[in-house]
C-alpha cells in the first residue's frame, strides 16, 4: 500500500483503528478482541478490501447484527454489494460482494457456500464459538479448511479469552495458531486440565496466563476502553431488525390511519383517542417482536464484561427480559414503589451477580 492510499484509509479512524487496522493487514489470519464499542467491525472490513478488493468476503455472525453489518459495509465501502443469507440463499458462484449470515444457519448453507473463492471470512462474536467440539464450531473449521485457495481469516470478540483459556481454543483453530492443534495439550499447559475424581477430563481453569499471552503476541491484538483515550464519552449506534411480517404490516397500517387526517382518529376526540390506543397496542407487539434481538445483544455485551442498561416503555417487553435473565437482572417499572427503587438500582450498581438493569422509560 502506497503512503497516499495509507492515508486515505486512515482518514476518520482513531488512532488505535489504525493501529488495528495495521495488525490485521501485517498477518493472514488474526485475533481482534477489543472492547465492545471500539470499532472492530470497521476495522475488519477495511483490512479485507485493501489487503484485497476484488472479494467476495464472508462474514458469519449473530443474527441479531446482520443488518448493522450491512449498514457498516455501506458506510465504509459505498458502491460494494451485499448479500444477507437468510431468508434468501446464499448467491450464485461468482458474486463478488459481501455475503452476511448467521452462526445459526451455517450448516445449512455450509455447501453453497463452499463453492465461492472466499478472499477474506470475520467470524463476529467469535465466542459464540467457544466449545470446540459443538457442531457450530465443526462447521466454521471446515469453512476455512475447504475454501479453495487460503482466504484472510478476522475472528473478531470483546471477551477477555485469557481469563477462560478453553473457550479461546476454538479462535486458535481457525487462525491456525500452533497452539491450536491439541486440546489436551492446550488444556494441561492452559486451562489447569486435569481428570477429576469420576476419571472426566476437566479444563475448565487457567494456568500459565501470563506465557498464554505471550505465545498470542503476533495473533491476537486487545485493546480496552479504559486504555483508549481518544474515544468520544458516547456512540449511539441503531440496530435494525427483522420483524415478522404481520407485525410490519400492522404497524404501517395503523401508523398510515393515525396520520391521515381524512379517517376518523383525526376527526373526533373518541377517535383519535381511538386510533392512539390501537397504535400503542401495535407498538407493544413490536417491542415484544424486538425483545428476541435484544436478548442476544445483551448476552453479548455481559460476555464481554460488561452490565446493560435496557429501557422500553412498556412493562410486558421488560418482564419477558427479565424471566430469561432471571437472578442477573433488576427490573424497575412504575408498579414498583419509589421508597424501594433506589435499592433496585443500587444493586445494579454494586452486586457484580446483577449485568442487565431494566428499565421502564416513564418510571
Amino acid at each position: 500500500m502506497s503512503l497516499a492510499q495509507a492515508r486515505q484509509v486512515s482518514e476518520g479512524l482513531y488512532p488505535h483503528q489504525v493501529e488495528g487496522l495495521a495488525f490485521l493487514l501485517g498477518r493472514k489470519r488474526s485475533i481482534l478482541a477489543d472492547d465492545m464499542g471500539l470499532g472492530k467491525t470497521r476495522q475488519s472490513i477495511l483490512a479485507f478490501s485493501h489487503a484485497d478488493s476484488g472479494g467476495p468476503y464472508l462474514v458469519l455472525c449473530p443474527a441479531s447484527v446482520k443488518l448493522n453489518w450491512q449498514r457498516e459495509i455501506a458506510m465504509v465501502l459505498p458502491e460494494a454489494k451485499t448479500h444477507i443469507v437468510g431468508p434468501a440463499p446464499p448467491p450464485a458462484p461468482g458474486f463478488d460482494g459481501w455475503v452476511i449470515l448467521n452462526y445459526d444457519i451455517l450448516g445449512k448453507h455450509l455447501e453453497a457456500l463452499l463453492t465461492h473463492n472466499w478472499v477474506g471470512i470475520a467470524f463476529d462474536e467469535a465466542h459464540y464459538l467457544k466449545n470446540h467440539r459443538s457442531q457450530r464450531s465443526r462447521f466454521a473449521r471446515t469453512l476455512v479448511d475447504r475454501t479453495a485457495g487460503d482466504p484472510v481469516v478476522h475472528a473478531l470478540t470483546g471477551t477477555p479469552l485469557t481469563n477462560r483459556p478453553r473457550d479461546l481454543f476454538p479462535l486458535l483453530q481457525l487462525v491456525d495458531h500452533p497452539l491450536g492443534r491439541s486440546f489436551m495439550s492446550f488444556s494441561q499447559r492452559y486451562c489447569d486440565g486435569g481428570r477429576n475424581d469420576y476419571g472426566h477430563w476437566v479444563a475448565d481453569g487457567a494456568s500459565n496466563v501470563d506465557e498464554l499471552s505471550v505465545q498470542l503476541h503476533g495473533t491476537m491484538l486487545r485493546r480496552h476502553k479504559d486504555d483508549v483515550l481518544d474515544l468520544p464519552p458516547k456512540v449511539r449506534t441503531w440496530i435494525d431488525v427483522e420483524l415478522p411480517e404481520r407485525t410490519r404490516d400492522a404497524l404501517n397500517r395503523d401508523v398510515m390511519q393515525f396520520l391521515d387526517p381524512s379517517i376518523e382518529p383525526q376527526r373526533t376526540e373518541r377517535g383519535f383517542r381511538k386510533g392512539m390506543g390501537r397504535l400503542m397496542s401495535t407498538r407493544k407487539t413490536v417491542g415484544l417482536a424486538k425483545s428476541r434481538y435484544t436478548k442476544e445483544y445483551v448476552e453479548g455485551a455481559i460476555e464481554q464484561g460488561e452490565k446493560v442498561l435496557v429501557f422500553s416503555g412498556f412493562p410486558n417487553v421488560l418482564q419477558r427480559l427479565e424471566k430469561y435473565f432471571g437472578a442477573a437482572s433488576v427490573l424497575l417499572t412504575g408498579e414498583v414503589p419509589v421508597p424501594q427503587r433506589q435499592g433496585i438500582v443500587d444493586r445494579f450498581q454494586n452486586d457484580e451477580s446483577v449485568r442487565v438493569y431494566l428499565g421502564q422509560i416513564h418510571a
